[in-house]
């Protein structure tokens, strides 16, 4: 049962990196890509995994992730799901990732919603007219004859915890012989994206938290909420908060008692998307069923939660998705330089760990498939390649995973606007995307890309604070101004927008916000009425001294900038930056096959600006190539070309010119 008295316990703070022991290692290995390792439910034997653990260490990949699935064909033999020799098979792929000092994670759902046998109705996801229809399909239990077992109730703590009580004592013995040993890097336990159904979302209690939180019940309004926006924006914002207090929150606490860290994929959730992967410990990603754009929001939460890394489920279902079986188009003829153009979209987002998507377990080594996915493995068309891209990707990982993101300017996540709307268009559906407030076509307004932007939210807000040279304090991050283009901003917000912009803070606010929820405020016009008098209207009218852009120039490429300090790379204080190629910004859901043969040589003029320093910066960017520019507190530029560090990796780029 919901119970708002749960608000005012202490949120559960994920487990950052820094509060780790000085011999305590950290998460990834040397920046090098992990790889999603589909276990298909049959027997496992120690021979196929000693023999792809090898594959998967000689071609450059950090680390797996076992992932367990259906069966691949309905006469095999299967290992009961969370039984002994299931147990032993995992245990033993955990001692062979440490000895190949490779990293080892483990999928703490049972497949994409949390959900199976060990779920009782009491326990099921339900909405205000009963139990869901939804069921698990497809999960490995699935191989044993056992029919589609429940989806988890995400709305309840006691449901999560006891799920766990069913699956963390079959994980335990894998992580207790990781944790025992000169492990590599920190184990993750792994939660894949929502993925629950959402239409009437509801678990006991919630009602009555509704009622107290705005004065009003909603039952009445339930069968027809899609005609009431202002009831289903108050709707989705208590469903919002219970996720993060009943799910989010608790599942982080969790991997920690099983001395873990989350990596949580928190997209496709009905919640404040930054503050929910603040919650966690890495926070995921996905491209490319999410445009890469869609990475600035696990991007902007880690930033201003502290947490150093920001994976991405990486090339799934490139070139489109099919239906089980599948495969998708072109599955199997993967192009590699779309591959590594689809890469640097997500870098230039802020992505710092690529986790490929993925491999499949191939039974005495013979070809096998996973359906949706771009297809790895030693029988991948790009096979001979994949040394080298693993190389490139470990190399831009490591060093975008030094220093802090350098983001001046925070724009306000229109949460309010999209939890007022309903279903997207038909033709902007796709399969990760059916509601507007999935904010897969949020973007950062265009006239923000020179400031470097960041995402933030009420959830950061409620605990911002202005600092002695102005800035804004976002949990550990620092921005200059806070940018408002939003229709609707709730009051609480509001609120403490007032509040910075009295002790200072540069606030624009693009238009004057209305109140999204159905019981008008008393006070909303007054706050509006005063946040106008102390703000500005637009960007334009900021002084240089306030917020400098941080890049000028003509159409400028997708980039990401990070503030290096000596310590971490050796000389003098940098600004790194990471330029895709320009054409990387046209990348769209499904990506056209042979894309990146149109990434012909190209230059960009630019401006840089970082400290009061000002350099002009010409971007030659080769064929389908990425560049990395440094600007030093001397002065001093350095560009590296992107070909050039995947030519030291042994792969060459021809000219597409």
């Amino acid at each position: 049962m919901y119970d708002k008295q749960q608000e005012l316990q202490p949120p559960i703070v994920a487990g950052r990196f820094a509060t780790r022991s000085c011999d305590e290692p950290a998460y990834g290995v040397l920046g090098k890509p992990y790889v999603r390792w589909w276990w298909f439910a049959s027997e496992i034997n120690r021979e196929d995994i000693d023999v792809q653990i090898t594959w998967i260490r000689e071609n450059g990949f950090g680390g797996v992730e076992l992932s367990f699935v259906y069966p691949r064909n309905d006469d095999e033999a299967v290992h009961p799901y969370l039984g002994a020799e299931w147990q032993g098979a995992v245990a033993y792929c955990a001692t062979a990732c440490r000895d190949a000092g490779i990293g080892f994670d483990l999928t703490f759902g049972s497949l994409w919603p949390f959900g199976g046998s060990m779920i009782g109705e009491s326990d099921a996801s339900r909405t205000y007219a009963g139990l869901s229809d939804q069921r698990l399909r497809r999960s490995w239990e699935s191989g044993e004859g056992k029919e589609p077992g429940f989806i988890m109730n995400h709305l309840d703590r006691r449901a999560l915890a006891r799920y766990g009580s069913v699956v963390a004592p079959a994980l335990r013995p894998a992580l207790d012989l990781w944790n025992t040993g000169e492990s590599p890097s920190r184990a993750c336990l792994f939660c894949d994206s929502w993925e629950v159904h959402v239409d009437g979302l509801w678990t006991d209690g919630l009602g009555d938290a509704f009622a107290s939180e705005f004065g009003y019940r909603v039952e009445p309004y339930l069968n027809r909420i899609d005609e009431e926006p202002a009831v289903r924006y108050d709707y989705r914002r208590l469903i919002a908060r219970v996720v993060l207090e009943e799910f989010y929150r608790p599942l982080t606490k969790t991997c920690h008692e099983q001395g873990a860290l989350s990596r949580v994929q928190c997209h496709g959730a009905p919640t404040d998307l930054i503050a929910a992967y603040s919650a966690v410990d890495v926070p995921e990603s996905e491209t490319l069923l999410f445009d890469p754009p869609f990475s600035a929001f696990a991007t902007s939460a880690a930033a201003q939660s502290g947490a150093p890394v920001v994976a991405c489920e990486s090339f799934t279902c490139l070139y489109g998705w099919a239906r089980w079986p599948g495969p998708g188009p072109h599955q199997g003829e993967e192009y590699w330089p779309d591959i590594r153009l689809t890469a640097d979209a997500m870098f230039a987002n802020g992505v710092n760990h690529i986790v490929w998507h993925g491999m499949p377990f191939r039974p005495n080594d013979r070809p096998s498939r996973f359906y949706a996915s771009v297809h790895l493995g030693p029988d991948a068309a790009y096979a001979a390649q994949i040394p080298a891209l693993n190389g490139y990707f470990a190399e831009i990982s490591r060093l975008m995973q030094q220093g802090v993101l350098y983001a001046p300017l925070a724009v306000y996540q229109p949460l309010e606007d999209v939890f007022r709307k309903g279903r997207l268009p038909h033709a902007d559906r796709r399969p990760s995307a059916e509601y507007h407030w999935e904010m897969q076509y949020v973007r950062f307004p265009e006239e923000t890309r020179p400031y470097s932007p960041v995402w933030t939210s009420e959830h950061y807000l409620s605990g911002a604070r202005v600092t002695q040279d102005g800035s804004v304090a976002l949990g550990v991050h620092r921005a200059r101004a806070l940018y408002v283009t939003s229709e609707y901003v709730h009051v609480d917000s509001l609120r403490h927008m007032v509040r910075l912009a009295r002790e200072g803070a540069c606030i624009v606010l693009a238009r004057d916000p209305r109140s999204p929820g159905r019981v008008p405020v008393a006070e909303y016009e007054s706050l509006v009425h005063e946040l106008r008098a102390v703000s500005l209207r637009t960007l334009d009218g900021l002084p240089g001294d306030v917020l400098p852009p941080v890049v000028m120039g003509p159409d400028l490429p997708q980039y990401v900038a990070r503030e290096v300090r000596p310590d971490e790379a050796g000389g003098e204080k940098r600004l790194r930056l990471f330029f895709a190629h320009p054409l990387a910004h046209r990348i769209r859901y499904p990506l056209e096959y042979r894309f990146s043969d149109e990434a012909n040589a190209v230059r960009k003029q630019v401006t840089i600006s970082w400290r009061g320093l000002s350099r002009e910066v010409t971007l030659e960017f080769g064929s389908c190539e990425a560049l990395m520019v440094e600007l030093y507190v001397t002065g001093e530029v350095t560009v590296t070309h992107g070909n050039s560090i995947l030519a030291d990796c042994g792969l060459e780029v021809r000219s597409l010119a």
